[in-house]
């Protein structure tokens, strides 16, 4: 530390003071000047952080991606948390629920009520919080909002706008994902859907060892209902087939519309007794009273999985096989592709029964049996289990 001399008025005190006082401008300038230069440096590392950051995000068309990419750039951009939440409508109130999208809260906190923010568990008890809340807004769409923990305003608005982006991009495109898998006139999903599904779940029973059954299923005589009852009837009758499909699946099983009347059903983890009591609910299902012009039946088709190595194109040809057979065999009943080209029909008339029992009757008699479809109606039926 430099000290001036005692007596002030020596001209040497004087020139010592000014320079000393030069020396103290200078510094206070230079420490000025390089903490510029170091607000500068921060500044351009946040801007290139937001840069890379918007870009990832406008990159991606899935939520929960975009939210593990925001929360592994938010050291980087000066925040400390980031919640982001998004409106969910509840009895026609667009913004009574709200869910928060996170990589690490427990599943029971994600969904709450819109005006009980911040629900338990989001943040720390024992930690101060500087909480600002944006909304995410997209063309005049408020798609929810998203609470930020930091001091610096101007990322989060960047931040909160990008992410209003991504999640509105992401919703459209799940909108078209979705109308290209989907049926129009029955809410099904459609043959692509059905194409997909089938191979992935078949390469899955394959490698287990699971049961798989397939059953393609078709409406009598639609093209003569439509021509006599006119196209609105035929997608009326279309549109019962399905709900009664709907009605009678398990949780497991898809149900897809491959073609003009025709619908598959895929039944994941399925004997064929078990395809067969599907295939018979269906049936009565679709027999039971209803609004439309006329009654309709059903031909079905069954496959199930024999081998290891059978493709998927190979067990859609044997259903359309048995499809086929079912309506040669005179319509109104299912039967059952198996190997050897060898079919079993069922149906509710008195001479499928009776071919049914005498197929199996064939094990225990030497000779062929001739057996009258009446005689089968009286009474034998019921000594005898029909079960295939």
């Amino acid at each position: 530390m430099t000290q001036l001399p005692g007596v002030w008025a020596q001209p040497r005190a004087q020139y010592l003071a000014e320079d000393l006082l030069h020396q103290a401008r200078t510094a206070i300038s230079e420490s000025a000047q390089r903490q510029d230069y170091r607000h500068q440096y921060q500044r351009e590392i946040l801007d290139q952080s937001l840069s890379e950051l918007t870009a990832r995000l406008s990159a991606i068309l899935d939520e929960q991606p975009a939210v593990s990419i925001l929360e592994s750039y938010l050291p980087e951009v000066s925040v400390k948390h980031a919640h982001i939440a998004v409106y969910e409508k509840e009895a026609g109130d667009p913004v009574t629920k709200s869910r928060i999208f996170s990589s690490h809260l427990e599943p029971v906190n994600l969904c709450f009520t819109t005006r009980a923010f911040p629900p338990p568990g989001l943040y720390p008890t024992d930690e101060l919080l500087n909480i600002v809340i944006i909304p995410l807004v997209f063309q005049e769409e408020h798609l929810g909002y998203i609470a930020f923990d930091a001091n610096n305003l101007g990322p989060c608005v960047m931040i909160a706008r990008q992410i209003a982006a991504t999640f509105k991009a992401s919703h459209l495109h799940a909108q078209v994902i979705e109308l290209s898998l989907m049926d129009a006139l029955t809410g099904v999903y459609n043959r692509r859907y059905f194409d997909m599904f089938l191979r992935n779940e078949l390469d899955r029973s394959r490698r287990f060892g699971r049961d798989f059954a397939i059953l393609m299923l078709d409406i009598d005589f639609f093209k003569q209902y439509n021509d006599t009852f006119g196209h609105p009837a035929g997608d009326e009758a279309l549109q019962w087939v399905v709900h009664c499909l709907q009605q009678q699946r398990r949780s497991t099983d898809v149900v897809a519309r491959i073609g003009g009347e025709e619908f598959a059903v895929i039944l994941p983890e399925t004997s064929l007794d078990g395809a067969l009591q599907v295939a018979d609910r269906i049936r009565l299902a679709v027999s039971q009273p209803s609004d439309l012009s006329r009654p309709i039946t059903l031909n079905m088709g069954v496959s199930t999985l024999q081998g290891t190595d059978i493709a998927a194109e190979e067990i859609i040809c044997q259903a359309d096989l048995a499809l086929y057979q079912a309506k040669k065999n005179g319509r109104d009943r299912v039967c059952v592709f198996k190997a050897g080209g060898r079919w079993l029909c069922r149906s509710h008339c008195p001479a499928c029964l009776a071919e049914q029992l005498k197929e199996r009757l064939a094990g225990y008699l030497v000779s062929s049996i001739q057996i009258r479809p009446s005689q089968i109606w009286e009474g034998l039926c019921f000594a005898i289990n029909l079960t295939l």
